[in-house]
């Protein structure tokens, strides 16, 4: 696990979005989020890969005028 230095951890705490971080070496982007809100993402999408009713939709039959 990589820590994090004081000035980095203020910059984390103070941020409105997810922070992003780049590799300078590959020029790579990454995305630091919450712990907690990675796990929630990662349930959103293995719901969605277990269960294919996600993708299926019904017509709504609406009353004519």
């Amino acid at each position: 696990m990589i820590e994090l230095t004081e000035r980095q951890r203020k910059e984390v705490a103070g941020a409105k979005r997810p922070v992003r971080l780049v590799d300078r070496a590959s020029n790579r982007e990454y995305v630091l989020v919450r712990a907690d809100v990675f796990e929630r993402m990662q349930k959103a999408l293995q719901a969605e890969a277990v269960d294919p009713s996600f993708y299926e939709f019904e017509e709504i039959d609406r009353p004519s005028s």
